[in-house]
C-alpha cells in the first residue's frame, strides 16, 4: 500500500517537469524555457540593436501585429520554442495571440533609455532617429 503514494508523487513530478514552461512537453528543465532579453540584447552589435528596437522588424507581414511565427522567423537561431512562447506570452498583454507595437513598447525587459528609442516602423525610425 505504501507504493501507491510514491507512484503518484513520481507521476506528479514528471508532469510538473514536463510542463515547466507551461507551453511544451519537451521542456524537462526549467532553464530550457528561461530567456534573458537584456542579455540577448546586450550581446548584439549596434546595427542589430536598432533592428530589434524597431517593431516593424518583427511584424513580417506588415499588418501591425506580430505573432509567435513572426518572432520565430525574425530572431536568430537557436531560440527554444518554450522560451519563445514564454517571451511572447509576457509581451502579449491582451492575450489575443498578437503583439502590437504598443505592447512591444511596454514590455518589461526594456530599460528606461531603450524605451525612449523604440519605434514602431522603419519610416518612423528614419524620420525621428
Amino acid at each position: 500500500m505504501n507504493a501507491k503514494p510514491a507512484i503518484v508523487i513520481i507521476i506528479v513530478q514528471l508532469v510538473v517537469r514536463a510542463t515547466a514552461c507551461g507551453w511544451c512537453s519537451t521542456c524537462n528543465a526549467p532553464t530550457t524555457c528561461d530567456y534573458n532579453a537584456q542579455a540577448f540584447f546586450s550581446a548584439q552589435c549596434e546595427e542589430a540593436k536598432i533592428k530589434y528596437m524597431t517593431f516593424g522588424y518583427f511584424d513580417t507581414n506588415r499588418d501591425g501585429r506580430a505573432t509567435v511565427k513572426d518572432l520565430r522567423t525574425s530572431l536568430p537561431k537557436p531560440v527554444s520554442e518554450c522560451a519563445l512562447k514564454r517571451f511572447f506570452s509576457e509581451v502579449d498583454r491582451s492575450g489575443d495571440g498578437f503583439v502590437t507595437c504598443e505592447e512591444f513598447k511596454k514590455a518589461r525587459f526594456w530599460t528606461t533609455l531603450q524605451r525612449t528609442q523604440l519605434k514602431c516602423t522603419w519610416k518612423e525610425r528614419r524620420q525621428f532617429g
